[in-house]
């Protein structure tokens, strides 16, 4: 190469080397000035995350102050829970202490009121007059005048009664009860009127009737027969008059005809044909004067009369008629048959409330 060559190409190395040169101290210049900025930035940026940490440290221990006292007072809150229920408890119980209370008070108020009205009546008792005491046994007396018609149906212990009362008010010499004594005639006189069955009476003599039910005699066939001959005879007699123009040989023949009608054609004879009949009739006889009395005893007209006619119509199928206990059996049936055992009894009260009215009015003492 020639020298010119060489000079250019040292002058352009040399150029190459002044601007690399130049590049790199403006570099250096650059760097030199960049990292005083940057700093500046970081420094503003740690000032930042310190007051930012600082405040969320002093943020989180105020939180923490605030959740201790927050969990100091739910503890008193539940504390104050606690005490409330109890004290409601308490409440409850004093409330139930309380209610007993008044239970017993209004015990022992009804006691005194009872104390109180009984202490009344005894000084009334105490302090009743003679008139009080006469006037106080004439009520007792029509009080039981009246129980014993209403329970007892005894009309003879309503009159006796009644009839206490009367002489205990005679004694009295009273002209203000005048009008009572009145009364209690008319009640006497209106009960003596009353015709009472004596159903004591008519039970003890079921219970003899009874007594014999198995002796009784059962009709027979031959009385059977009797009895249906005596009936044509009596029939004949009353007819007699009437057939006064047949003679007496057509008599004779119809006489005959009905003894042989009777004999022939007569199938309906009730006649017990065994021992085991007689037992079942015995016992329902029995049965049947068992709920006569029954009925007689509750008062009961109905079933008595219905039992009265059963045992009527028993006699009159398969007992003998002859007999003197049938007949007596029968005549004490259709005795019972005119029976009321529930007559219509009349109200003895009158006179009681009369006797309340007077006693309710004041007595004029004279000193």
């Amino acid at each position: 190469m020639s020298k010119e060559n060489k000079k250019q190409e040292s002058v352009e190395v040399a150029t190459e080397q002044s601007a690399t040169s130049v590049k790199t101290e403006e570099l250096k210049t650059e760097s030199s000035k960049k990292p005083a900025g940057n700093g500046a930035l970081y420094f503003v940026i740690l000032i930042i995350i310190a007051a930012i940490v600082a405040v969320s440290y002093y943020f989180f221990e105020e939180q923490k102050k605030q959740n201790y006292i927050l969990e100091q007072q739910d503890e008193k809150l539940r504390i104050l829970g606690n005490k409330v229920s109890s004290h409601g408890a308490e409440n409850n119980k004093r409330d139930e202490a309380v209610a007993k209370t008044n239970q017993q008070l209004q015990i022992v108020i009804a006691n005194t009121d009872e104390a109180i009205k009984i202490s009344q009546q005894a000084s009334e008792l105490v302090n009743r007059t003679q008139r009080g005491w006469a006037l106080a046994e004439v009520d007792y007396l029509l009080r039981m005048a009246h129980r014993r018609l209403e329970v007892a149906k005894d009309i003879a212990g309503a009159i006796a009664a009644l009839k206490g009362a009367d002489s205990r008010l005679e004694e009295l010499s009273d002209l203000k009860l005048f009008k009572i004594r009145k009364q209690l005639a008319k009640d006497i006189a209106s009960l003596s009127a009353v015709k009472q069955a004596d159903v004591s009476g008519i039970a003890l003599a079921i219970d003899q009737a009874m007594l014999y039910v198995g002796e009784l005699p059962f009709k027979s066939v031959q009385s059977k027969v009797k009895a249906q001959l005596k009936s044509s005879s009596s029939t004949e007699l009353v007819n007699t008059n009437a057939e006064i123009d047949k003679s007496f040989v057509d008599s004779v023949i119809e006489t005959v005809k009905q003894i042989g009608d009777i004999k022939v054609h007569q199938r309906s004879l009730e006649v017990v044909s065994g021992g085991i009949q007689q037992e079942q009739i015995e016992q329902k006889l029995y049965s049947h004067l068992i709920a006569m009395k029954l009925a007689a005893l509750n008062y009961h007209q109905n079933n008595f009369a219905y039992e009265v006619e059963q045992v009527i119509a028993l006699l009159n199928m398969y007992y003998d008629e002859s007999s003197d206990r049938i007949k007596q059996l029968n005549k004490n049936m259709n005795e019972y048959r005119e029976v009321q055992l529930s007559p219509a009894l009349p109200e003895v009260t009158k006179a009681w409330d009369m006797l309340q009215e007077e006693m309710i009015k004041p007595v004029n003492k004279f000193q």
